[in-house]
């Protein structure tokens, strides 16, 4: 009996000391929850001047025309207060071109990113979106904002933005990070990208950014598929007007959305983009002999949009790095083997005219040696819907023939719109690739141009809208904004954006 009394007695102490945990876990739990929220609401009433701060926000390809596309009442009601209607992007129209000359306000020839797949031949590295190579801080000439900024004692937060995760010199004796950065990963989420910028934007004064990116790819995804004011491309705008109101109620609760220390927003897109079909793409082996051994380095954008085609290729960005003579007339074993890999599946010849760096409306060709000539003359009139030029030849508005840059190659093919190039074994399997969508034009078509939206209290507060500016300005913008006092080099000019400010 003695002993299940004992037993009992264990039991109800037991069951107190329980009760006794949980309500000291419950009351610290809710104590560090009153903590957060205290917290929060500080960050939120405090009253902060962000009047010389600035985000900016790209939509990938998000032409200049899509709001006769689509219903995006948060973005059209920024335009009430700035509006530059058509932004027109470097030549070519690529992505990582085009968000590089926007962040160092430099045209590409100079700042060193002159097309979305390079080849370096005095490093003999192949440049490309995703691959190891790109990080590499030789590839990024120029300063980008970010480093301007934080040259003056700023700080600057960027969630995703070309080059934003590479270690950059600018100016600088080493390779230098924004502040705070995410390295790029597209499956983190809208939200949790803008509440990432929250997140920065209620640290304490001594440690807040006043510069921010942020960056939205769908647009450019569905534009690629489906082509240009596609219901894909529609759906896909809405979505992310739907994030620019969440984003805006934010800056609402915060006191910092149009209000005379509120926030600078700008939101823009770094190109357009065209229709293509696959009726209308030339096939260049048909007018010259190209070496084939590595042509799958050429495809790596079709590779970026199309992932499964990596199985295909046996995609290896080591041999793309690679790409030398000495490689491409190995006739070991094992360098035969990896050739039978690739999806062309000729040996390398002694007698090829011409290597192809890139398969992009701005087409790159390096000819064999003694060959250039023989090249240029074969290419020229062999097809009335592209325009041959030697480098040296490039029309100067295109701001692309500086005989500094060895990343420009001696012949470049610029396609008409809505054209695409390919091999003919690539085009032979792949042809539906060459339906939807692209951008990489020249930048003096009208699809090719992108927009520019902007709200906050250093612009004007009066509709101001303008019609064409390059978007290298936006360094300029940024510039003007935080009242940067010593930029770093650049092809910009300050005039050309006066009208905006106040």
């Amino acid at each position: 009996m003695m002993a299940k009394q004992k037993t009992q007695s264990l039991k109800v102490i037991i069951a107190v000391i329980l009760v006794c945990i949980f309500l000291i876990t419950f009351s610290g739990i809710f104590l560090f929850m009153n903590f957060k929220e205290e917290q929060f609401v500080g960050a939120i009433n405090e009253d902060i001047d962000m009047s010389q701060s600035v985000l900016i926000i790209s939509i990938d390809a998000f032409r200049h025309d899509y709001f006769e596309c689509a219903e995006a009442p948060n973005l059209k009601g920024m335009s009430d207060q700035i509006h530059i209607q058509k932004l027109i992007p470097p030549f070519p129209s690529k992505t990582f071109v085009s968000h590089y000359s926007q962040i160092t306000g430099l045209y590409p020839a100079w700042s060193g990113i002159v097309a979305n797949t390079m080849y370096d031949s005095e490093q003999n590295l192949t440049f490309s979106i995703g691959s190891s190579s790109s990080q590499e801080s030789f590839w990024w000439w120029g300063e980008p904002f970010w480093i301007s900024n934080q040259r003056e004692g700023h700080l600057s937060g960027t969630v995703f933005w070309v080059a934003s995760e590479v270690g950059i010199y600018g100016r600088n004796e080493s390779p230098t990070y924004p502040t705070y950065y995410l390295s790029y990963d597209r499956d983190v989420t809208y939200k949790a990208r803008i509440d990432q910028f929250f997140d920065w934007l209620d640290l304490p004064e001594a440690i807040r950014p006043n510069f921010y990116t942020l960056y939205f790819e769908s647009v450019d995804d569905m534009g690629h598929m489906y082509g240009p004011c596609s219901k894909e491309v529609t759906e896909a705008i809405e979505d992310v007007d739907n994030w620019i109101g969440y984003l805006i109620r934010g800056l609402e609760a915060r006191g910092l959305w149009k209000a005379p220390n509120g926030l600078n927003v700008i939101v823009d897109s770094d190109h357009g983009m065209t229709k293509t079909s696959k009726d209308k793409v030339i096939i260049i082996d048909d007018y010259i002999q190209i070496e084939t051994s590595l042509i799958h380095c050429a495809h790596m954008e079709h590779l970026h949009l199309y992932p499964s085609l990596k199985d295909d290729f046996r995609y290896n960005d080591l041999d793309c790095q690679k790409r030398n003579s000495q490689l491409f007339h190995d006739d070991s074993r094992q360098n035969k083997k990896r050739f039978q890999k690739n999806l062309n599946q000729n040996s390398p010849s002694q007698d090829y005219e011409a290597q192809v760096v890139n398969f992009s409306p701005v087409t790159q060709i390096i000819p064999a040696e003694g060959k250039e000539e023989q090249v240029y003359q074969k290419l020229v009139n062999a097809s009335q819907n592209w325009t041959v030029y030697k480098k040296e030849d490039v029309p100067s508005k295109y701001h692309y023939s500086w005989e500094g840059n060895s990343r420009i190659k001696p012949i470049i093919i610029v396609l008409d719109l809505g054209w695409s190039i390919s091999d003919r074994a690539y085009y032979e399997k792949y042809p539906d690739n060459f339906n939807g969508g692209n951008h990489g034009y020249a930048n003096d078509h009208d699809d090719m141009a992108g927009f520019f939206v902007a709200s906050g209290p250093a612009f004007v507060q009066e509709n101001n809208s303008i019609e064409k500016l390059e978007n290298l300005e936006i360094y300029q913008i940024l510039q003007k904004i935080v009242g940067l006092k010593n930029p770093a080099p650049n092809n910009g000019t300050m005039k050309n954006v006066e009208s905006l400010f106040q």
